[in-house]
């Protein structure tokens, strides 16, 4: 195949992969991505298509699948300048994959990636209210990983910022704050945050 054959190879079938994908037909979304990256020529489409494989096996909880995609994208990207599209998936490839760590219970590696997630998508000037959906949702999934790696300061710090922000997912923050605060002795203190729990939600 020529050079020009390849480049409209590697666009025509990552872009039959993500219809498909809006079809919720992942397996063969899945292939599609594959002979998108037999051509890995525009590095954009190369990130785009690791990344929606991700969030394909994501969906179907192959998490080792996943994270191999996941980072597939930062492996893509490594030495590239970040914008645009790139910054983009980049950035979408830390939630997913933070997500598939946590959801293996790999929490401490899971961690960093919630909260560079966390810190880019606040960062970004474009940011709507699905960006900041997704930003508390990390907010209180990194909350929880350092909660279950017993880090009991930061993870009263991230709740507390995840009531600050008002996350849709307050009442939740609360009553872990009150667990914890329990755990740590602070009995009084854990007994007005469970109450919040009671009293506002």
């Amino acid at each position: 195949k020529t050079m020009p054959v390849r480049k409209a190879y590697q666009q025509v079938s990552y872009q039959a992969g993500t219809q498909l994908f809006n079809q919720s037909q992942y397996r063969q979304a899945v292939e599609l991505f594959d002979k998108s990256l037999t051509y890995p020529i525009d590095r954009n489409l190369v990130a785009a298509a690791n990344f929606w494989k991700g969030e394909a096996f994501s969906i179907g909880k192959f998490w080792d699948k996943a994270i191999d995609s996941y980072n597939a994208v930062f492996r893509g990207l490594e030495g590239e300048r970040l914008e645009g599209d790139k910054a983009l998936y980049h950035t979408k490839a830390q939630y997913g994959i933070g997500y598939a760590y946590f959801n293996t219970q790999q929490y401490s590696r899971a961690l960093p990636y919630f909260r560079d997630y966390i810190q880019q998508s606040t960062l970004r000037a474009d940011r709507n209210n699905r960006d900041k959906f997704f930003a508390q949702d990390a907010l209180i999934r990194l909350a929880d990983s350092y909660y279950v790696t017993k880090n009991y300061s930061q993870a009263i710090t991230t709740y507390n910022r995840a009531i600050g922000e008002n996350s849709p997912d307050i009442g939740y923050a609360y009553y872990q704050k009150g667990v914890i605060q329990g755990i740590q002795g602070n009995r009084a203190e854990g007994i007005n945050s469970l109450d919040q729990v009671i009293n506002q939600y």
